[in-house]
Protein backbone atom coordinates (compact mmCIF):
# COMPACT_ATOMS: atom_id res chain seq x y z
CA UNK A 1 0.00 0.00 0.00
CA UNK A 2 1.40 3.40 -0.93
CA UNK A 3 1.97 5.97 1.82
CA UNK A 4 0.44 9.41 0.98
CA UNK A 5 3.21 11.15 2.93
CA UNK A 6 5.79 9.37 0.78
CA UNK A 7 3.89 10.47 -2.32
CA UNK A 8 4.13 14.10 -1.17
CA UNK A 9 7.86 13.78 -0.52
CA UNK A 10 8.30 12.22 -3.95
CA UNK A 11 6.49 15.15 -5.59
CA UNK A 12 8.73 17.64 -3.80
CA UNK A 13 11.84 15.71 -4.84
CA UNK A 14 10.72 15.65 -8.45
CA UNK A 15 10.15 19.41 -8.38
CA UNK A 16 13.66 19.96 -6.99
CA UNK A 17 15.11 17.56 -9.55
CA UNK A 18 13.39 19.44 -12.35
CA UNK A 19 14.99 22.65 -11.11
CA UNK A 20 18.44 21.01 -11.07
CA UNK A 21 17.98 19.67 -14.58
CA UNK A 22 16.75 23.06 -15.77
CA UNK A 23 19.90 24.64 -14.35
CA UNK A 24 22.02 22.18 -16.31
CA UNK A 25 20.35 22.92 -19.61
CA UNK A 26 20.27 26.65 -18.91
CA UNK A 27 24.04 26.57 -18.93
CA UNK A 28 24.61 27.32 -15.22
CA UNK A 29 26.44 24.01 -14.87
CA UNK A 30 27.88 21.48 -17.28
CA UNK A 31 27.34 17.82 -18.07
CA UNK A 32 30.66 17.63 -19.91
CA UNK A 33 32.43 16.04 -16.93
CA UNK A 34 29.43 14.09 -15.64
CA UNK A 35 30.50 11.18 -13.45
CA UNK A 36 27.70 8.94 -14.68
CA UNK A 37 27.70 5.78 -16.73
CA UNK A 38 25.65 5.37 -19.86
CA UNK A 39 22.09 4.17 -19.34
CA UNK A 40 21.61 0.40 -19.65
CA UNK A 41 18.13 -0.31 -20.98
CA UNK A 42 15.70 -3.21 -20.58
CA UNK A 43 12.08 -3.89 -21.41
CA UNK A 44 10.73 -2.35 -18.21
CA UNK A 45 13.18 0.46 -17.56
CA UNK A 46 16.80 1.51 -17.45
CA UNK A 47 19.60 2.01 -14.92
CA UNK A 48 22.91 3.79 -14.56
CA UNK A 49 25.60 4.58 -12.00
CA UNK A 50 26.44 8.09 -10.80
CA UNK A 51 29.27 8.91 -8.37
CA UNK A 52 30.75 11.97 -6.66
CA UNK A 53 34.49 12.60 -6.18
CA UNK A 54 36.02 11.00 -3.05
CA UNK A 55 36.16 12.89 0.24
CA UNK A 56 39.40 13.37 2.15
CA UNK A 57 39.04 9.88 3.69
CA UNK A 58 38.76 8.22 0.29
CA UNK A 59 35.02 7.59 0.53
CA UNK A 60 33.01 7.82 -2.70
CA UNK A 61 29.24 8.31 -2.53
CA UNK A 62 27.49 6.78 -5.51
CA UNK A 63 23.97 5.90 -6.62
CA UNK A 64 22.48 3.09 -8.68
CA UNK A 65 19.66 4.96 -10.43
CA UNK A 66 16.82 2.63 -11.54
CA UNK A 67 14.34 4.38 -13.81
CA UNK A 68 11.26 2.15 -14.00
CA UNK A 69 8.60 2.52 -16.68
CA UNK A 70 4.99 2.96 -15.45
CA UNK A 71 3.51 -0.32 -14.22
CA UNK A 72 6.88 -1.95 -13.53
CA UNK A 73 8.30 -2.88 -10.13
CA UNK A 74 11.62 -3.88 -8.62
CA UNK A 75 12.68 -5.39 -5.29
CA UNK A 76 14.05 -4.49 -1.85
CA UNK A 77 17.08 -6.24 -0.31
CA UNK A 78 14.83 -8.89 1.27
CA UNK A 79 11.62 -8.95 -0.78
CA UNK A 80 10.27 -12.16 0.78
CA UNK A 81 9.92 -15.61 -0.68
CA UNK A 82 9.07 -14.06 -4.07
CA UNK A 83 11.44 -11.61 -5.74
CA UNK A 84 15.03 -10.98 -6.79
CA UNK A 85 17.03 -8.68 -4.48
CA UNK A 86 19.43 -6.29 -6.24
CA UNK A 87 23.05 -7.40 -6.45
CA UNK A 88 26.08 -5.23 -7.23
CA UNK A 89 29.67 -6.41 -7.67
CA UNK A 90 32.65 -4.08 -8.15
CA UNK A 91 35.13 -6.78 -9.14
CA UNK A 92 37.51 -5.40 -11.76
CA UNK A 93 37.30 -1.85 -10.43
CA UNK A 94 40.43 0.27 -9.95
CA UNK A 95 41.42 1.67 -6.54
CA UNK A 96 38.40 0.21 -4.74
CA UNK A 97 38.80 -1.52 -1.38
CA UNK A 98 35.20 -2.13 -0.26
CA UNK A 99 31.63 -1.02 -0.92
CA UNK A 100 28.21 -1.08 0.74
CA UNK A 101 24.83 -1.06 -1.04
CA UNK A 102 22.00 0.61 0.92
CA UNK A 103 18.24 0.61 0.41
CA UNK A 104 15.56 3.28 0.85
CA UNK A 105 12.32 2.18 2.56
CA UNK A 106 10.24 -0.08 0.29
CA UNK A 107 6.51 -0.55 -0.16
CA UNK A 108 4.60 -3.73 0.58
CA UNK A 109 3.23 -4.80 -2.81
CA UNK A 110 0.49 -7.30 -3.58
CA UNK A 111 0.54 -8.23 -7.28
CA UNK A 112 -2.30 -10.75 -7.02
CA UNK A 113 0.08 -13.70 -6.91
CA UNK A 114 2.31 -12.84 -3.96
CA UNK A 115 3.11 -10.08 -1.48
CA UNK A 116 6.63 -8.69 -1.46
CA UNK A 117 8.70 -5.66 -0.45
CA UNK A 118 9.80 -3.48 -3.33
CA UNK A 119 9.36 -0.30 -5.33
CA UNK A 120 6.69 0.70 -7.85
CA UNK A 121 8.34 3.93 -8.99
CA UNK A 122 11.88 4.98 -10.01
CA UNK A 123 14.30 4.38 -7.14
CA UNK A 124 17.91 5.27 -6.32
CA UNK A 125 20.07 2.86 -4.28
CA UNK A 126 22.92 4.61 -2.41
CA UNK A 127 26.37 2.99 -2.58
CA UNK A 128 29.32 3.86 -0.36
CA UNK A 129 32.69 2.96 -1.91
CA UNK A 130 35.97 2.97 0.03
CA UNK A 131 39.14 3.64 -1.95
CA UNK A 132 42.32 1.64 -1.43
CA UNK A 133 44.40 4.82 -1.77
CA UNK A 134 42.61 8.04 -0.77
CA UNK A 135 43.03 11.21 -2.80
CA UNK A 136 43.55 9.30 -6.03
CA UNK A 137 41.31 8.49 -8.94
CA UNK A 138 39.15 5.37 -9.20
CA UNK A 139 37.33 3.47 -11.89
CA UNK A 140 34.07 1.85 -10.84
CA UNK A 141 33.14 -1.22 -12.85
CA UNK A 142 29.78 -2.31 -11.48
CA UNK A 143 28.20 -5.61 -12.46
CA UNK A 144 24.55 -5.08 -11.57
CA UNK A 145 21.73 -7.62 -11.46
CA UNK A 146 18.14 -6.69 -10.57
CA UNK A 147 14.70 -8.08 -11.26
CA UNK A 148 11.96 -5.89 -12.71
CA UNK A 149 8.37 -7.06 -13.09
CA UNK A 150 5.08 -6.08 -14.68
CA UNK A 151 2.85 -8.89 -15.92
CA UNK A 152 6.11 -10.75 -16.45
CA UNK A 153 9.41 -10.64 -14.57
CA UNK A 154 12.60 -9.78 -16.44
CA UNK A 155 16.12 -10.30 -15.08
CA UNK A 156 18.08 -7.14 -15.84
CA UNK A 157 21.89 -7.38 -15.83
CA UNK A 158 24.34 -4.69 -16.93
CA UNK A 159 27.95 -3.55 -16.68
CA UNK A 160 28.14 0.09 -15.60
CA UNK A 161 31.43 2.00 -15.57
CA UNK A 162 32.35 5.40 -14.13
CA UNK A 163 35.74 7.16 -13.91
CA UNK A 164 36.19 9.12 -10.67
CA UNK A 165 38.57 12.09 -10.71
CA UNK A 166 39.11 14.06 -7.47
CA UNK A 167 39.79 17.25 -9.41
CA UNK A 168 36.44 17.11 -11.25
CA UNK A 169 33.70 18.98 -9.42
CA UNK A 170 30.23 17.37 -9.60
CA UNK A 171 27.51 19.26 -11.41
CA UNK A 172 24.24 20.27 -9.74
CA UNK A 173 22.32 17.32 -11.13
CA UNK A 174 24.80 14.71 -9.92
CA UNK A 175 25.09 16.19 -6.45
CA UNK A 176 21.30 16.46 -6.20
CA UNK A 177 20.51 12.84 -7.02
CA UNK A 178 23.27 11.50 -4.76
CA UNK A 179 22.35 13.76 -1.83
CA UNK A 180 18.67 12.92 -2.24
CA UNK A 181 19.30 9.19 -2.39
CA UNK A 182 21.35 9.20 0.83
CA UNK A 183 18.79 11.50 2.44
CA UNK A 184 16.08 8.89 1.84
CA UNK A 185 17.82 6.22 3.91
CA UNK A 186 16.22 5.24 7.23
CA UNK A 187 17.43 7.12 10.30
CA UNK A 188 18.99 5.29 13.26
CA UNK A 189 16.94 4.55 16.37
CA UNK A 190 16.31 7.56 18.62
CA UNK A 191 14.32 8.46 21.72
CA UNK A 192 10.98 8.96 19.96
CA UNK A 193 11.51 6.37 17.23
CA UNK A 194 12.96 2.99 18.20
CA UNK A 195 12.34 -0.72 18.65
CA UNK A 196 13.66 -3.37 21.01
CA UNK A 197 12.91 -5.85 23.77
CA UNK A 198 12.70 -8.90 21.46
CA UNK A 199 11.48 -12.20 22.88
CA UNK A 200 11.23 -15.58 21.16
CA UNK A 201 7.88 -17.32 21.13
CA UNK A 202 7.57 -20.83 22.49
CA UNK A 203 8.82 -23.37 19.97
CA UNK A 204 10.86 -20.77 18.09
CA UNK A 205 8.08 -20.17 15.56
CA UNK A 206 8.40 -16.39 15.76
CA UNK A 207 9.32 -13.48 17.98
CA UNK A 208 7.86 -10.35 19.55
CA UNK A 209 9.23 -6.83 19.94
CA UNK A 210 8.27 -3.31 21.07
CA UNK A 211 8.05 -0.24 18.81
CA UNK A 212 7.94 3.44 19.70
CA UNK A 213 7.02 5.61 16.70
CA UNK A 214 6.23 9.32 16.04
CA UNK A 215 2.65 8.36 15.14
CA UNK A 216 0.60 5.42 16.41
CA UNK A 217 2.85 2.35 16.09
CA UNK A 218 -0.05 0.26 14.77
CA UNK A 219 -0.32 2.63 11.78
CA UNK A 220 3.35 2.15 10.85
CA UNK A 221 4.60 -0.16 8.08
CA UNK A 222 7.26 -2.66 9.18
CA UNK A 223 9.75 -4.89 7.39
CA UNK A 224 11.89 -7.58 9.00
CA UNK A 225 15.01 -8.87 7.27
CA UNK A 226 17.92 -11.01 8.31
CA UNK A 227 20.63 -13.37 7.17
CA UNK A 228 20.08 -15.18 3.86
CA UNK A 229 17.35 -17.79 3.98
CA UNK A 230 15.22 -16.18 6.70
CA UNK A 231 11.72 -15.00 5.75
CA UNK A 232 9.01 -13.65 8.04
CA UNK A 233 5.32 -12.82 8.04
CA UNK A 234 4.14 -9.21 8.10
CA UNK A 235 4.47 -7.85 11.68
CA UNK A 236 1.13 -7.65 13.48
CA UNK A 237 0.07 -6.08 16.80
CA UNK A 238 0.05 -8.55 19.68
CA UNK A 239 -3.34 -7.21 20.83
CA UNK A 240 -5.85 -4.55 19.85
CA UNK A 241 -4.95 -2.33 22.79
CA UNK A 242 -2.35 -0.39 20.81
CA UNK A 243 0.39 -1.43 23.20
CA UNK A 244 3.17 -1.00 20.65
CA UNK A 245 4.13 -4.67 20.86
CA UNK A 246 4.23 -6.74 17.69
CA UNK A 247 4.89 -10.29 16.59
CA UNK A 248 6.18 -11.98 13.45
CA UNK A 249 6.16 -15.63 12.46
CA UNK A 250 9.04 -17.45 10.80
CA UNK A 251 7.95 -18.36 7.27
CA UNK A 252 11.23 -20.00 6.25
CA UNK A 253 14.72 -20.40 7.70
CA UNK A 254 18.02 -22.07 6.77
CA UNK A 255 18.23 -25.73 7.69
CA UNK A 256 19.30 -26.13 11.30
CA UNK A 257 19.16 -22.38 12.05
CA UNK A 258 17.57 -21.12 15.27
CA UNK A 259 16.33 -17.70 16.33
CA UNK A 260 18.31 -17.54 19.56
CA UNK A 261 21.46 -15.43 19.16
CA UNK A 262 20.60 -14.33 15.62
CA UNK A 263 20.37 -10.64 14.68
CA UNK A 264 17.68 -9.26 12.40
CA UNK A 265 17.00 -5.79 11.02
CA UNK A 266 13.69 -4.05 11.58
CA UNK A 267 12.66 -1.18 9.30
CA UNK A 268 9.73 0.96 10.46
CA UNK A 269 8.05 3.58 8.27
CA UNK A 270 5.92 6.09 10.20
CA UNK A 271 4.53 9.06 8.29
CA UNK A 272 7.40 10.83 6.51
CA UNK A 273 10.06 9.24 8.72
CA UNK A 274 11.67 5.82 8.62
CA UNK A 275 13.96 4.09 11.11
CA UNK A 276 16.08 0.95 10.97
CA UNK A 277 17.61 -0.89 13.89
CA UNK A 278 18.99 -4.30 14.82
CA UNK A 279 17.05 -6.79 16.92
CA UNK A 280 19.30 -9.43 18.46
CA UNK A 281 17.40 -12.42 19.71
CA UNK A 282 18.09 -13.48 23.33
Amino acid sequence: MKNPDCALKRSLRLAALAAAVAAVFAGTTSLANAASSDWAESEGGRMRLTALPPDTDGVIRAVLDVDLLPGWKTYWRNPGEAGIPPKVDFAGSMNVDAFHLSFPPPERIDDGYSTFAGYTEPVAFPITVKQQKPDGGSRLNANVFIGICSKICVPFQAELAVDIKPETAPNDYERFIVDEAFGELPEPASGDFNAGNPSIEEGGTGFRFDVTAPSTPEAAEMFVSGPAGWYFSVPEPVDSGKSGRFRVSVVASPEGAILSGTSFKLLVVSGQRSMETDLKMP
